[in-house]
């Protein structure tokens, strides 16, 4: 059984709105639309995730480029031991030409798979709410008989 969850976006939101901006402005173009719309395409629709093959006992971290491709390599699963909470805000700023600046916060709870002897983690999936979270990592615990203890 393969397990592919979407951990976030590849880009921040002023590059993912430019990424949209040049895929619908690619289609005006004459000679080189095709160029100026994959652009815009793998700007605006490319994300990063994780794929997990419970059968082979491996994972994949990847990025989706534009959507379409999936890139990343397959690692053994078996460095992994333990699925844990990890709650992250992340700031984006912008600044306007009259210098304004804007601050956009997002808060993010995502699901991680760490292994004891490593400091590398793996997002697995992101959340809404905590709790959703603490749903998936127990179930996703149960499956890959992974460590998990709640707070």
């Amino acid at each position: 059984m393969i397990i592919d969850n979407k951990t976030g976006r590849a880009f921040g939101p002023a590059a993912i709105f430019a990424g949209y901006i040049v895929f619908i402005a690619g289609f005006f173009f004459s000679w080189f639309a095709p160029i100026v719309v994959l652009i815009g395409a793998s700007m605006a629709f490319s994300f990063k995730g994780t794929r997990i093959d419970t059968e082979n006992k491996r994972y994949k971290s990847y990025t989706k480029i534009a959507g379409l491709f999936r890139h990343g390599k397959w690692a053994d699963l078996s460095v992994m031991d333990e699925i844990l909470i990890n709650t992250t805000v992340e700031q984006y700023g912008a600044w306007s030409q009259t210098m304004r600046s804007t601050t956009f916060t997002e808060k993010n709870v995502k699901v991680v798979m760490q292994g004891e002897t490593t400091d590398y983690s793996v997002p697995v999936k992101q959340c809404k709410t905590k709790e959703l979270a603490i749903q998936e990592a127990s179930k996703l615990s149960k499956l890959l008989h992974f460590r998990f203890e709640t707070e």
